[in-house]
């Protein structure tokens, strides 16, 4: 019963981290555009979308613990 509590527990943890690389790959690819566009002016900072993927690291780390307490 365990084996397979801690089976189930990996998998929703690897959906969990494979959902927050690709939001990840994402931000940084919207990131590159931006950058592509605007060779010739100043670069702007992109603290909202740092911020964005600061957040999500944050809910990745509280889910991924509530995973592992249910254990």
């Amino acid at each position: 019963m365990l084996i397979d509590a801690e089976r189930k527990a990996e998998r929703e943890s690897i959906a969990l981290i494979e959902a927050y690389k690709k939001v990840e790959k994402h931000v940084y690819r919207k990131i590159e555009r931006e950058r592509a566009d605007m060779q010739d002016r100043p670069i702007k900072a992109h603290l909202d979308m740092e911020e964005e993927l600061n957040q999500k690291i944050l809910d990745l780390q509280s889910e991924l613990l509530e995973i592992e307490l249910k254990l």
